[in-house]
Order: structure tokens, then C-alpha cells, then sequence
């Protein structure tokens, strides 16, 4: 049994203004529930800098940092708020051989950030990463991105 830790949780903003206001989204995205994508990736850093995260700009691709919203006809859009990317540092008990081949199950899905999608669509980031570090401490890590 594995036990995932969140260590530290951000909110990724811009660091300069952006532009603000709305993105039309496609006839195709009105018809799909917004439900993220999600990928995991492994490294292996060449080299132990002693910090895994320094969290960067998102200045050039500020829609990132957005929410969906609805018009008042109802037809969704890109809110370009800058209200944040979550970004989540997590630790887990398991080693990375313990995920074998890392097919989608259970197990697996401990690596990708949670999303509820209970709530609201305006309070749901539009994208979230989630670095994992395993217990061996052998470098690798896990970054998934929903």
C-alpha cells in the first residue's frame, strides 16, 4: 500500500501583466465535457541540484493561467484571469520499480494531480502539474501534467 504525501502546493501566475478578457473556444469544444489530458513523464536529472522545483515565469503562455468560463448564452470560453496553474510537490512511499510498467491503473493515477470536477468549471485550473519524488531517492521523478 502506497501512501502519497502532497510537500508543498503553488498557484503559478504570471509574473507580468497579460492580456485579460476572453477566448472564443471552437463549436467542438462546446460539445466535450472540459476534462484534462493527462501525461506522466520520468527523469532523471543528470545531476542532484538539491531543489526540484523553482517555479519560472508563465508569461508567454498566460492562457495557462486561465479558467473556463460560460456567456450568458451559455457557450464556454477561456477566461484569461491569471488566476494560476497549480503546481503540487509530492512524495510517495513506493520506489519507482514499484509502478512496473506504469499502464494506466490505480496505482498510476497516484501520480497525476486530483482534479475535482464537482465544482465549478470557473474554479477549475486549466492546468496542473504534479512533480513526484520516490522513496528510493534514486533522482528520478515523476511529472505528470493534467
Amino acid at each position: 500500500m502506497s501512501m502519497v504525501t502532497i510537500t508543498a502546493s503553488y498557484t503559478v501566475i504570471p509574473e507580468e501583466p497579460t492580456p485579460q478578457g476572453c477566448l472564443w473556444l471552437s463549436d467542438m469544444d462546446q460539445v466535450v465535457r472540459p476534462r484534462h489530458t493527462r501525461t506522466i513523464y520520468i527523469y532523471k536529472p543528470k545531476q542532484n541540484t538539491g531543489k526540484a522545483i523553482e517555479i519560472k515565469i508563465l508569461v508567454h503562455y498566460y492562457p495557462l493561467a486561465g479558467h473556463y468560463c460560460y456567456t450568458r448564452g451559455g457557450r464556454r470560453e477561456l477566461n484569461r484571469n491569471a488566476k494560476g496553474a497549480i503546481l503540487l510537490e509530492v512524495e510517495t512511499t513506493k520506489t519507482i520499480h514499484d509502478y512496473g510498467d506504469f499502464s494506466p491503473s490505480d496505482s498510476t493515477m497516484e501520480l497525476v494531480p486530483k482534479i475535482d470536477y464537482s465544482q465549478p468549471v470557473e474554479d477549475i485550473p486549466l492546468f496542473l502539474v504534479q512533480l513526484t519524488k520516490f522513496q528510493n531517492k534514486d533522482e528520478h521523478l515523476a511529472i505528470s501534467i493534467a
